[in-house]
């Protein structure tokens, strides 16, 4: 529907997770979006979708954090991926689920 284009977005998905990145026209995608899955007859889940301003704020999609990153080398920011908390946690809980303190 060019809507992608229109509004410059990006749309990362995977299954019936996705992700729309955009500049300056957040508020407008979310309303499409809206429409869209309206249309579509698809329910928005409200308490997992919101609104994040990348870099000052990250978001969790697929077992990953998006957001700003430094780099070990020199220092710099940029916008990068990182393993989230909850997935470490997850997974620190079943190494230790599975292996004996000996």
């Amino acid at each position: 529907m060019g809507h992608q284009q229109r509004l410059g977005a990006k749309i990362v998905n995977y299954a019936d997770d996705f992700v729309i990145c955009c500049r300056g026209t957040a508020d407008e995608a979310m309303h499409v979006m809206r429409n869209m899955m309206d249309q579509l007859k698809l329910t928005v889940n409200e308490t997992k979708t919101q609104l994040c301003k990348v870099p000052d704020e990250s978001f969790d999609f697929l077992g990953y954090t998006i957001g700003r990153c430094y780099s070990p080398k020199t220092g710099r920011a940029f916008i990068g991926t990182r393993p989230s908390k909850k997935k470490i946690q997850r997974l620190c809980r079943e190494i230790s689920e599975m292996t004996s303190r000996r």
